[in-house]
């Protein structure tokens, strides 16, 4: 069975130990089922997964690209990542 985006994120997050929330310590995080594209400058994004934290409520972003997951945009269809 194939994962989808926000327990393939999980996972590799995990892999890297970075699910530890820089706030409060706990490793009980949430990522959403979602790309959200960080505005950059010239009309660029940069794709980024959100992860909250279930104990107290910090968002953090993490770049894709790094964990090894490539966007694909197509200006007539919706953005896609390839996991």
């Amino acid at each position: 069975m194939e994962q989808n985006f926000s327990e393939k994120v999980a996972q590799l997050l995990k892999e890297k130990n970075a699910l530890k929330c820089p706030v409060c310590g706990e490793e009980n995080s949430a990522v959403f089922d979602g790309i959200f594209a960080r505005a950059l400058q010239a009309g660029r994004a940069l794709p980024c997964a959100v992860v909250v934290c279930k104990n107290c409520g910090a968002i953090r972003e993490h770049a894709v690209d790094p964990l090894g997951i490539k966007v694909v945009t197509n200006k007539e269809k919706n953005t896609s990542a390839s996991v």
